[in-house]
């Protein structure tokens, strides 16, 4: 059975598709993340990442590489098709009960509401007229913490991904998105990008 027939649909632009790794597969990419003392914050947010040579996060830990290795196929598999392909590296994240800084003239960050403020993914500055995001892919690492809803502010959906799913969404600003504020735990997600056939950024 092919994985995109597992999918599930909250909407046509929306779907997901649950426990794709094996338990001990899992395991091993939580402990990973939570044994990592390589979290750089970025841009000072309060989103923490795992930047270590882009896709090789995992280097040393070859049980962690292997699960991700396995997601990134899947990924790819998901989203690969005439209108959008996978690009090649990825980034682990992590959002905490921390609070953001505000940045002046920016309505991005909410102190009180949003981890990550609502955002859509092919807005991320001047890309190149064949680099449209098409979809963006993320990977649910855990589900123990409390808060940290995708909320996709202008189709009315709040939707809280067990650990172990693989969730796709659209690039355009139909599918506006944010974080609600983790309000406990640690929330970590691999997340990547699904551009236009020929990107300059595959």
């Amino acid at each position: 059975m092919s994985i995109k027939s597992k999918a599930i649909y909250l909407e046509p632009g929306i779907f997901y598709v649950e426990n794709f790794l094996e338990p001990e597969e899992l395991k091993a990419l939580q402990e990973f993340c939570t044994k990592s003392d390589k979290w750089d914050s970025v841009l000072g947010w309060g989103s923490e990442s795992l930047w270590q040579d882009n896709t090789r996060h995992t280097a040393g830990d070859i049980e962690a590489t292997n699960a991700v290795y396995k997601i990134n196929l899947a990924m790819a598999e998901l989203v690969n098709s005439d209108i959008a392909e996978l690009r090649p590296n990825y980034t682990v994240n992590r959002f905490r009960p921390i609070s953001n800084p505000p940045i002046e003239g920016s309505t991005f960050w909410d102190d009180d509401e949003w981890s990550m403020g609502p955002h859509f993914d092919s807005d991320y500055g001047p890309l190149d007229a064949l680099s449209t995001i098409e979809h963006g892919v993320l990977f649910y690492i855990n589900d123990d913490y409390e808060g940290g809803e995708v909320v996709y502010t202008k189709k009315g959906i709040e939707f809280k991904p067990k650990a172990n799913t693989i969730l796709v969404h659209g690039g355009s600003e139909e599918y506006t998105h944010g974080v609600r504020k983790v309000k406990s735990g640690e929330r970590y997600t691999l997340s990547t990008f699904a551009f236009t056939p020929g990107s300059i950024y595959l």
